[in-house]
């Protein structure tokens, strides 16, 4: 039975069950080692992700497959998409920013040191960077 933290450590995928699909498979790539680590088959339209078992420094992304038939060939349901460290942005994992607190309610994004962004300049940055990061 997994504890209380090891929950917190994974990100559940789900996706669209694809009509006559026999079954799913995840695949998982490592882009930091350049090579695919898991293709888990799985009987259903969820995947749990567990970061633990992760360097949360890798950037990571993962492809959804189903096939129709026990032999048949596997089909992607989607390009690549990033899967972000729980607690991180999209800025974090891509640009390698920090981030401070300002007078307890601001909070300020800092590379080096030095004051670059408000929260609401953060958080139009982030959005537009996971925009760009769906076209990887």
């Amino acid at each position: 039975m997994a504890s209380e933290e090891d929950a917190a450590e994974a990100q559940t995928i789900t996706w669209e069950e694809v009509e006559g699909a026999f079954q799913y498979r995840m695949v998982i790539r490592d882009d930091t080692i350049g090579k695919i680590t898991n293709k888990d088959v799985l009987d259903g339209t969820r995947y749990d992700f567990r970061w633990a078992e992760r360097d949360s420094g890798h950037k990571i992304r993962y492809r959804t497959q189903y096939r129709l038939d026990m032999d048949g060939e596997w089909i992607d349901m989607n390009e690549y998409e990033y899967i972000h460290p729980p607690g991180s942005s999209v800025l974090r994992t891509v640009v390698g920013m920090t981030f401070s607190s300002d007078r307890g309610e601001n909070i300020s994004i800092s590379e080096t040191g030095f004051r670059k962004f408000s929260l609401t300049k953060m958080i139009q940055l982030d959005e537009e960077f996971s925009i760009r990061d769906e076209g990887l």
